[in-house]
């Protein structure tokens, strides 16, 4: 029982941490790139993130914020491009 409660925290935190590399953009990956906002975002993900996930802008490298770990949260990387005017975030491995 105790195992089960366990797997099921630690599933629900990994979800949320489920992005190597985001930018700010259709969730599907198609249609325009808004560099600027993913910019942006990198940087406030970093102010809020802890140093256990750091968050580098690679403009030369399609812009995209990019994450060694694979820390990015997904779901809030997403919140913020639509906060400031993107359709969302399209995030992966």
């Amino acid at each position: 029982m105790q195992i089960s409660i366990f797997l099921a925290i630690l599933g629900s935190l990994t979800s949320a941490l489920a992005g190597c590399n985001c930018k700010c953009q259709d969730p599907s990956g198609t249609g325009p790139q808004w560099d600027d906002l993913t910019e942006q975002v990198c940087d406030m993900q970093n102010e809020e993130s802890s140093t256990f996930c750091i968050e580098t802008y690679h403009e030369d490298q399609h812009h995209q914020c990019s994450a060694p770990n694979c820390c990015i949260d997904s779901g809030d990387f997403d919140k913020q491009c639509k906060q400031l005017g993107a359709p969302g975030a399209y995030c992966w491995k």
